[in-house]
Parts: structure tokens; C-alpha cells; sequence
């Protein structure tokens, strides 16, 4: 448990340092409450092919989003037992295959969330139209940083 705790709060500490948080079911939890920001988050497989082809239009989405720390980047890895598991609390999030982007808006909530793309978006600015669309107070946390 200490462990577990140790790598969490390693996660918040570093939450601003790094582009992207891997989440997983032991973690995830307590990263997303500790941060008590909304989370935008990625589920990808390494071995599914419309996700290897969808990993460029989000890495150009995170690095437009580098460096706002007013809310959470995050991927679930579905290769890995506890991402799959983590992906599995998510009602109905599989229910169109991956790859998926969701808006995590209440880290009180860690399980509620808005759909933002499945794999539709062609390049980082149509998934940032579609995190606007779909979640307008991501757009809203940017521009207060930005400020």
C-alpha cells in the first residue's frame, strides 16, 4: 500500500513535468483525486492498428496541450492488464472499440466522463475542434493559463 501511495503522489508531483500520465487501475484513483483536475485521456492498444495510425493526431493534440497544467493528460494502455482493467470501469467506453479520447471533468467523479473522439480525428487540430465541442471548458481551462 505504501508503494502504491509512493507512485502516486509521484504522479501528481510530476503531473506538470510530464506530457502524459500512463493510468492504471491502482493508480488512477488517486492520482485523479489528488490532482482534483479535469483529465483528457487517450485508450489505445499497441497491437491495434487504427490506434498505431491514430497516435500521431494525438501526439499532436498533447503537444499543444504541453505545459497547461490545468488539467490532466493520460493514456490507458488496453495491452497492459491493469489499463485494460481501469478501461473496464468505464460504462460503455469499449463499447466502440479504441481508439478513444475521453473528458474527465470531475476528478470526484473519476468515472464519469464525455466521449470526445473514436478515432475519427485526421490531425491534432480536428481532435482539439472535437475537445472543444465536446468539452468547452478545456478550451476555457488553456485560455485562463494563457492569460
Amino acid at each position: 500500500m505504501m508503494r502504491l501511495l509512493v507512485v502516486a503522489a509521484s504522479l501528481v508531483l510530476s503531473i506538470t513535468a510530464l506530457p502524459v500520465v500512463d493510468l492504471k487501475k491502482d493508480t488512477y484513483e488517486t492520482v485523479a483525486s489528488s490532482t482534483g483536475t479535469p483529465w483528457l485521456v487517450e485508450v489505445y492498444s499497441g497491437m491495434c492498428e487504427s490506434c498505431k495510425a491514430y497516435e500521431k493526431v494525438w501526439h499532436a493534440l498533447e503537444a499543444k496541450l504541453e505545459g497547461h497544467a490545468g488539467f490532466g493528460l493520460g493514456r490507458i494502455n488496453m495491452d497492459d492488464n491493469l489499463g485494460s482493467a481501469l478501461a473496464m470501469k468505464f460504462d460503455d467506453l469499449l463499447a466502440g472499440g479504441i481508439p478513444a479520447v475521453l473528458w474527465v471533468a470531475d476528478a470526484a467523479k473519476p468515472y464519469a466522463y464525455t466521449m470526445v473522439d473514436k478515432g475519427n480525428a485526421k490531425s491534432g487540430k480536428e481532435l482539439w475542434q472535437a475537445l472543444k465541442k465536446a468539452a468547452p471548458e478545456a478550451a476555457t481551462i488553456i485560455a485562463k493559463k494563457e492569460l
